[in-house]
């Protein structure tokens, strides 16, 4: 396998041990405990219900096909995905289900658990993902993998991964497939940081990168087999050729964690939890980056990160853009209009940020 340390142009097609366990720990913890006051805005009572919820557009434009009716109260949403249609669909970590919520109101509608879809329990959805047939991937807490109709809700379970001496032992940390159809997996606190779904064999296969530490928060496809993957541990961003393992570092800081690296790009140091990746349609990365003390104690800021170059410049932050504080980005995408949607574990509601100007809003606030 080669290694490689410096940038390269891609298809836009699309430091301890204890610290990680204990940052593992805290996202687990946060994950699980629904926020404090979720129920108007985000699908309860005030958008759950009637008009907004189940109604006009709980079935029509951004409403799912069978299940799409029946209005659906968000706990705590672990991770998005954008659907064809421009809703958004999410996996409720802690209301144990599969939900599509309306991109311009914030209401949400059932699409699998609690009752709707057939198939394996669902307990504690926390990653999903789009397949290029429409269907869902999904993981569970409990290192479970489906597969999901998305119209339909059933659930058909394409690995259990729950066995406490499994090889990859811990929760899944975001859950991604190539164009060949290949289904991987990461893991946040495991050595074995990328592995692929093996359905038929019933197994994780690890894919062997040289130039990957542990602590793979996020994998988003580049087109290809290729996918993008940010490295807590080593603070990288970092393509990965699969199923070989072959590498490219996009963007890195000067670092002492892990093997020496040439840093790639200039710019603000990423912090000690860059957590989450999305791509935008002219290939510029944007990088949600969790308590990064270059702009102050706690602060977060959302990178963007020239593919080429490696360079990164902050998007949105204390000093980019106006509107609620970002706290902790968990998951982050970029919408049918360019502008990026955020799950913030310090705030009840999605973020919407306008990566041109930095501007933070909640979504419905509009």
């Amino acid at each position: 396998m080669g290694t490689q340390s410096s940038h390269r142009r891609f298809g836009t097609t699309c430091r301890s041990a204890a610290a990680f366990v204990a940052a593992f720990l805290l996202l687990m913890n946060v994950a699980c405990q629904p926020p404090a006051d979720n129920g108007g805005n985000n699908g309860g009572s005030d958008n759950g219900g009637g008009d907004n919820g189940g109604g006009d557009n709980g079935v029509g434009d951004n409403g799912g096909s069978n299940n799409g009716g029946n209005a659906a109260a968000i706990g705590q949403l672990s991770e998005i995905v954008l659907d064809a249609d421009g809703s958004l669909i999410g996996a409720d970590v802690v209301n144990d289900q599969i939900v599509r919520v309306n991109r311009t109101t914030g209401a949400a509608t059932l699409i699998s658990g609690n009752g709707a879809g057939s198939g394996p329990e669902l307990d504690s959805p926390n990653k999903v993902f789009l397949d290029q047939d429409g269907s869902l991937l999904v993981t569970t807490i409990k290192r479970l993998i489906f597969r999901i109709d998305a119209g339909t809700g059933n659930r058909t379970l394409l690995l259990d991964a729950s066995d406490p001496n499994d090889p990859f032992p811990d929760s899944f940390s975001g859950i991604a497939a190539t164009d060949d159809g290949s289904v991987y997996v990461t893991n946040f606190v495991s050595d074995q940081f990328i592995a692929r779904v093996d359905s038929q064999a019933g197994e994780l296969v690890t894919v062997n990168a040289d130039n990957v530490t542990n602590g793979v928060n996020d994998i988003v496809p580049l087109g290809g087999n290729n996918v993008l993957v940010v490295d807590t541990f080593r603070r990288a961003v970092i393509q990965v050729a699969l199923p070989g393992g072959d590498v490219t570092i996009i963007s890195n800081v000067d670092t002492q964690a892990g093997p020496a690296d040439t840093e790639v790009g200039t710019g603000p140091d990423f912090g000690q939890s860059p957590r989450t990746l999305a791509i935008a349609s002219d290939g510029t990365i944007y990088e949600g980056d969790e308590a990064n003390s270059s702009f102050g104690l706690g602060v977060s800021v959302v990178f963007a990160i020239d593919p080429d170059t490696g360079d990164r410049t902050v998007a949105s932050g204390p000093d980019v853009g106006e509107g609620p504080e970002i706290g902790r980005p968990v998951d982050l995408i970029v919408d049918a209009e360019g502008l990026l949607v955020m799950i913030d574990a310090n705030h009840a509601d999605l973020l919407v940020i306008d990566p041109q100007t930095g501007d933070r809003s909640f979504l419905g606030s509009n």
